[in-house]
């Protein structure tokens, strides 16, 4: 792009180096986290009291990797996903090619890919998100870094209320439930709160538990009973998240600074802002 506002890693010679090394460590950090979606029961991803047996070192090993993984590799995988989608329709569009349709098939497939992986693999897939998220952003893709810092800020205070509203909502809903003549709908409310991110009944565990150390089969037919609304919970609950760090990708890479071509002091300054106020955050956080 003139000005040298954006650069694209279209070949050996012009590949942004940064990119890669941060993409890598986006990759590894997400692992850390992931790793328990795959071994553990799908609570325990967010409550380690969750698992049947849990103890001291499985807490510790969580408050680390809240502190140091959670969320941020996400967040940073998803700056990376809006800068690499804006370098590819930059690049579409300079090689006379149709960017809309170069974004769009792209966007397509990685629904496709990420449709199998939920239904068929894993709970956690991400790829639907993105790919519904990334037809999104393609509306912003010409705002100005400024347009798309203010834009993102006004998503994630979005996604700030709606997640402020999940534990207040589960306040309300233990207190429905424990009245003598709560209904149906709140205590089947409270046990799918239960399920999702709080200590579940041990027979429940085990059922779980028993489930995933059987056949393919069984576990198919669970992933067609409750996968099927994946996507929109992703959308309802993370959208505007992902939407804001993907535009904020977007101007960090027209901006240069996702490029390496700010100066050193520039990048030393987010560290110690990132750092001081996200690890202090954090750290209350897990204590609750």
């Amino acid at each position: 792009k003139p000005g040298g506002t954006t650069r694209m890693a279209t070949t050996a010679a012009t590949r942004i180096v940064t990119l890669d090394i941060i993409r890598g460590v986006a990759v590894m950090g997400i692992l850390t986290m992931n790793i328990a979606g795959f071994g553990l029961i799908e609570p325990a991803y967010l409550n380690p009291l969750a698992q049947p047996g849990a103890g001291t070192s499985d807490i510790a090993v969580y408050i680390f990797n809240f502190l140091f993984f959670d969320g941020k590799m996400r967040g940073l995988f998803s700056f990376l996903f809006g800068a690499s989608m804006l370098m590819v329709i930059l690049r579409a569009k300079a090689a006379g090619n149709s960017a809309a349709r170069t974004h769009y098939s792209r966007m397509v497939w990685l629904l496709v890919f990420g449709l199998i992986h939920l239904w068929l693999i894993w709970w956690g897939d991400i790829l639907t998100l993105y790919a519904i998220v990334g037809m999104v952003a393609w509306f912003f893709r010409a705002q100005s870094p400024h347009q798309l810092f203010v834009t993102a800020i006004m998503l994630l205070i979005v996604q700030l209320v709606i997640m402020v509203m999940l534990p207040v909502g589960v306040y309300f809903v233990e207190l429905a439930v424990q009245q003598p003549n709560a209904s149906l709908e709140t205590r089947t409310a409270m046990e799918g709160f239960r399920h999702g991110f709080g200590i579940p009944e041990p027979g429940w565990a085990a059922q779980q538990i028993a489930l995933f150390r059987s056949g393919y089969g069984a576990i198919l037919d669970h992933r067609m009973e409750t996968a099927f609304a994946g996507p929109f919970n992703a959308v309802v609950f993370s959208g505007a998240e992902t939407l804001a760090y993907m535009l904020l990708g977007m101007a960090f890479l027209k901006n240069g600074f996702l490029s390496g071509d700010a100066p050193r002091a520039t990048y030393i300054r987010w560290i110690a802002l990132g750092f001081g106020i996200g690890l202090p955050v954090y750290a209350l956080l897990s204590a609750f």
